[in-house]
C-alpha cells in the first residue's frame, strides 16, 4: 500500500512539475508577444481656416515629430494623401500624416490629438485604435 501511495505521489509530482514548466515556457512566451491596441491618428496638414498648409510637408512633420518625442518612447510616421466630400460636394485633398503608436494609452493618444488639432488649426483629426499583437523581435 505504502509503494502505491509513493508511485501516485510521484506521479503527482511529476505532473506539477511537468505543468509548472509549461507555465514558465508560456509565460516567456507571453511576455514576449502581448495583446496591444495600435493607434493611428491621420492628422491632415492644411489649416481649417485657410485651407492650405501653414508651411512646408518637412516643417509640419518635423513639428509632429517634436510633439511626439515629448510624450511617447516610440512612434512611427508615414507620409499620406487624404480627401474627402465636404458637405457642399467639393472634394477637399490634402497632404496628411498617419502616426502609428504601440505601446500608448487612449489617454495619451487623446492628449496628443488635443495638442495637434490647436498647433495645426484642425476642426478633427481622425483616431484608430486596433487589437493588435506586439512583439520587440530581437534576433535569435
Amino acid at each position: 500500500m505504502k509503494d502505491a501511495k509513493r508511485a501516485v505521489s510521484l506521479a503527482l509530482s511529476t505532473i506539477a512539475v511537468v505543468l509548472a514548466a509549461l507555465s514558465l515556457a508560456l509565460a516567456a512566451k507571453i511576455a514576449q508577444e502581448r495583446s496591444d491596441i495600435q493607434y493611428v491618428i491621420y492628422l491632415g496638414t492644411n489649416d481649417a481656416t485657410t485651407k492650405q498648409p501653414p508651411a512646408s510637408q518637412e516643417a509640419i512633420k518635423k513639428q509632429v515629430e517634436e510633439l511626439l518625442v515629448k510624450r511617447f518612447a516610440g512612434y512611427t510616421i508615414v507620409d499620406a494623401d487624404g480627401g474627402w466630400t465636404d458637405g457642399a460636394g467639393n472634394v477637399i485633398q490634402e497632404h496628411s500624416l498617419a502616426i502609428y503608436l504601440s505601446c500608448a494609452t487612449s489617454r495619451a493618444v487623446h492628449d496628443l490629438a488635443d495638442e495637434l488639432l490647436k498647433t495645426f488649426n484642425q476642426r478633427a483629426v481622425l483616431i484608430q485604435a486596433n487589437k493588435t499583437t506586439t512583439e520587440f523581435y530581437t534576433g535569435k
